[in-house]
Formats: structure tokens, C-alpha cells, sequence
């Protein structure tokens, strides 16, 4: 597979950037359908799990969340980008300027039209919270389970 070898010769020598290009569906997936947003959500998950993987080998892996986004998607997906509100279509050019930047600021996880990374800091910061009581012994209280001994 291409990302095996590139991901390969990166180790090999040392360092390297893998940019992974997902959609803001990974972390709003009712925005459009399951099917779009289960694979923006592999997307992401893959791209964190393999960041934390190689960091330790020099290896950069960076995923970027556009929003809707001026490309020929729209017209495959029978919703021309011209019938979108033109405040919420990024050009293709600035999604990459961006995704770039964000690259350049250390930005792991980018999300282009988010006007204020705290936000997202937040929602990581959340989400990682969960960690420590995500698999337990017993069910947790609130389904008036009996524990078992």
C-alpha cells in the first residue's frame, strides 16, 4: 500500500509529514449523511492514533477538517456548490493556505473556518476526559445493574 511504504521510508528516515484531509462531519456527522460521516470520523481517529504512533520517529501527521469547501464534491453529490451560502464555502486555495499554517502553528488536528482554536482545545480536552472511565468492570450505576463480584 502507498501509505504503508511512505509511512515506512518516513521512519526509516526519520521524519516526515503525513497530511490526511478529512471534513467537519468527523465531528458533526449530522451534518450530511452516515456513510460521509462514519469514514470523516475513521479519518480523523486514524490520523490521531497514527500521530501519536509515529511522534516518538519524527514522523508529523496532521488531519484537517474542511467545511464545505469550493470543489467539484458539491456537483457529484447533486448540490451545486452555487446553491450554498457563499459566507460558509471556503476556496480550495485558502483551505490549503491554511491547513499549511496550521501545520507551521503545530496544529495536529486543523480545522480551517474555526475562528478560535480554544473551542476545539475544549472539545479534545473533553473527549479525553472520558479516558479513565471508559472501561470498567461493571456497568455503570445508572442501568440499576447488580455488579458482579
Amino acid at each position: 500500500m502507498v501509505g504503508e511504504s511512505c509511512r515506512d521510508s518516513f521512519v526509516t528516515q526519520g521524519r516526515g509529514t503525513l497530511i490526511n484531509i478529512g471534513s467537519i462531519v468527523a465531528v458533526a456527522p449530522k451534518v450530511l449523511n452516515g456513510v460521509c460521516g462514519g469514514t470523516k470520523a475513521f479519518v480523523q481517529a486514524f490520523s490521531e492514533s497514527l500521530e501519536h504512533e509515529m511522534s516518538d520517529k519524527g514522523v508529523t501527521v496532521q488531519v484537517v477538517l474542511p467545511g464545505a469547501t469550493a470543489t467539484e464534491f458539491w456537483d457529484v453529490a447533486g448540490l451545486p456548490v452555487g446553491k450554498l451560502p457563499d459566507t460558509m464555502v471556503m476556496s480550495a486555495e485558502n483551505l490549503v493556505d491554511a491547513a499549511l499554517a496550521g501545520l507551521a502553528l503545530g496544529e495536529k488536528v486543523a480545522i480551517p473556518s474555526l475562528p478560535d482554536s480554544l473551542d476545539r482545545d475544549a472539545y479534545d480536552t473533553a473527549r479525553l476526559a472520558l479516558g479513565p472511565n471508559l472501561s470498567h468492570r461493571n456497568p455503570a450505576p445508572r442501568y440499576g445493574l447488580k455488579a458482579s463480584a
